[in-house]
């Protein structure tokens, strides 16, 4: 803490002064307001405040991640599994669709949704959510996933994604961020949720945390998929790696099941013929 006298105090703090380099002059070193004045003098200008800011109102979407974030951080104690996949056949499986439905598309995420939801049916015990000192647990798997705007992020939700195809999904979810995008989502389209997917990987980031989406007990962050040299059968190959982090609440998951999801996850996604086969509307030659 700096030394000052009460007048160069109240100078300092009204003006919003930078006062290093400032040696004082006043008993025991102190800064006054004659030294004030002379580092004025000696820089040849204004008193030094800083002004390169401006005050924003956040978005009301920003309001309530800023709300559910700070809860969900404070009250969920968080754990947090990490696990790296090799995707080469899931992306070769994308290929193959792609080249067959010409018309519609299919992304890595939306490959990545089917997983997730056949990963969660398959680890019931990650449907739930801590409420009121009870686990509710839920039927459906309902898959949410990270959408960024401009404004902040949004989670819409594709119902019940173990049940329908990728090229349902697909259709889903672009519709879903055309509504996001023109703030024409209707609550039951975002609200609720099993478990939410957040994907970084197209901004090149290779891993990280997420923090959990109450009332949902898990979240799984997914990064950039790039090509490494592994060792696999006794010899150096070239693999695509994907690094996945489940983050989970430890009030209702322990090690153990949460480890059986992400394990489960990782084994579809590695050989997604599972993917395949429980999505009825691919027709692959």
């Amino acid at each position: 803490m700096y030394k000052a006298s009460p007048l160069a105090k109240k100078i300092i703090k009204e003006k919003n002064l930078i006062i290093e380099n400032i040696k004082g002059s006043g008993p025991n070193g102190r800064i006054i307001k004659r030294d004030l004045i002379k580092k004025n003098e000696e820089d040849n200008l204004k008193f030094k405040t800083i002004e390169n800011f401006q005050e924003e109102q956040p978005s009301q979407i920003r309001k309530v991640i800023a709300e559910r974030t700070s809860e969900a951080f404070k009250n969920i104690p968080h754990f947090y599994l990490r696990i790296e996949s090799k995707i080469d056949k899931l992306i070769n499986l994308r290929k193959i669709i792609n080249n067959t439905n010409i018309k519609n598309k299919v992304s890595l995420n939306d490959l990545f949704i089917k997983a997730v939801a056949i990963a969660q049916k398959n680890n019931p015990q990650t449907m739930c959510s801590w409420s009121n000192n009870k686990i509710i647990k839920y039927k459906d798997v309902d898959i949410s996933f990270a959408v960024a705007l401009k404004e902040g992020l949004i989670t819409p939700i594709i119902r019940s994604a173990d049940k329908k195809g990728i090229t349902e999904i697909s259709k889903e979810t672009k519709n879903l961020i055309q509504k996001a995008q023109k703030k024409e989502l209707l609550p039951q389209e975002y609200n609720g949720g099993t478990i939410t997917i957040s994907n970084l990987g197209m901004y090149g980031i290779d891993e990280f945390d997420a923090i959990i989406n109450p009332p949902q007990s898990c979240i799984l962050a997914l990064g950039h998929a790039k090509k490494k040299i592994i060792y696999q059968n006794d010899e150096m190959v070239t693999a695509t790696v994907l690094k996945s982090t489940l983050s989970a609440d430890h009030r209702i998951l322990d090690g153990a099941s949460a480890a059986k999801f992400l394990q489960n996850f990782n084994k579809i996604i590695e050989n997604p013929l599972e993917i395949w086969i429980k999505s009825k509307d691919l027709k692959l030659n």
